[in-house]
């Protein structure tokens, strides 16, 4: 029979040289275990191991240190924001919990440190952000609630990037230079360069006066209006509260009617929102866009 004794050493002496190994590792600058979201377990064809940048969800990971640190975001709000882009939990496909981003933002893996069993090391991998971002965000941390605001974003998610097409528009509040006052701007978890919200509304504007002027209905403007963003119909939300407003009710099925006066209007809507201040964030706030 096997001594019990010499069986309790021997898993104690594996486990030691476990531990030792992956010290080891981390003095080295890798990380002994799997790599955190945004990163890639590697092994090159001299089956030496290295961890390198996952470019299908790095640009998140990013875009996660970039909005959290403006303070406009609660964690849950940064989860909807960047689900609205595309960013998706690795393993089921749903939108990332708030746990999981808190965790995230505190990981310190991402300006290239390697934490083991307490102790810091420089690690070999590529920084995916910056120190400076990095402890903007922790600083964050330090309030018991994040920087709330009552300003409203009425582009975020609604337009498609020019640069990728595959990500929606988020806004951030930025300060302009020379204490120029803050600014809301849009731009796209890709890197491609932010444009300025009175920027987009002159676009919209130009466009509306363009196709009104030409006595169009507000139906055919959604219609002319989305083949010049190349935006489906299924992808535009209208709002409206009269008779004038059904071409556009037709036109698109996303429809939400605000203290509707109109008896056609009410039967046609989607949703029926009955408060008229603040109705439009208060509808997109139900639909779970903002």
């Amino acid at each position: 029979v096997y001594n019990s004794t010499c069986l309790s050493q021997n898993i104690r002496k594996i486990s030691q040289r476990t531990s030792m190994g992956m010290e080891q590792k981390a003095r080295e600058g890798i990380r002994p275990c799997k790599a955190p979201i945004g990163y890639l377990n590697y092994t090159l064809p001299d089956e030496r191991k290295i961890i390198v940048i996952d470019e299908a969800t790095a640009p998140f990971i990013k875009r996660a240190f970039e909005l959290y640190a403006t303070g406009n975001y609660s964690l849950k709000r940064l989860g909807d924001t960047l689900y609205y882009d595309g960013f998706r939990h690795p393993k089921t496909g749903k939108k990332y919990p708030p746990r999981k981003f808190e965790w995230m933002l505190k990981n310190s893996f991402y300006i290239g440190t390697v934490v083991y069993k307490g102790n810091y090391y420089e690690g070999k991998h590529e920084p995916l952000i910056s120190k400076e971002l990095f402890y903007q965000v922790q600083s964050m941390f330090g309030h018991k609630k994040p920087k709330t605001h009552n300003i409203y974003f009425p582009y975020t998610n609604m337009i498609k990037c020019e640069c990728c097409g595959k990500h929606n528009l988020s806004a951030e509040m930025k300060r302009g230079a020379h204490n120029s006052g803050e600014y809301i701007y849009y731009r796209c978890s890709c890197g491609c360069k932010a444009i300025k919200q009175e920027e987009l509304e002159k676009v919209f504007f130009s466009y509306k006066t363009e196709c009104v002027h030409k006595g169009n209905t507000k139906g055919n403007l959604i219609k002319k209006f989305g083949s010049i963003i190349k935006v489906t119909k299924d992808n535009f939300i209208v709002f409206g509260d009269s008779e004038n407003d059904v071409s556009m009710f037709n036109a698109v099925k996303n429809n939400i009617a605000i203290c509707p006066s109109s008896k056609k209007i009410r039967n046609m809507a989607r949703l029926i929102i009955f408060k008229k201040e603040n109705g439009v964030a208060i509808a997109l706030e139900t639909l779970g866009l903002i």
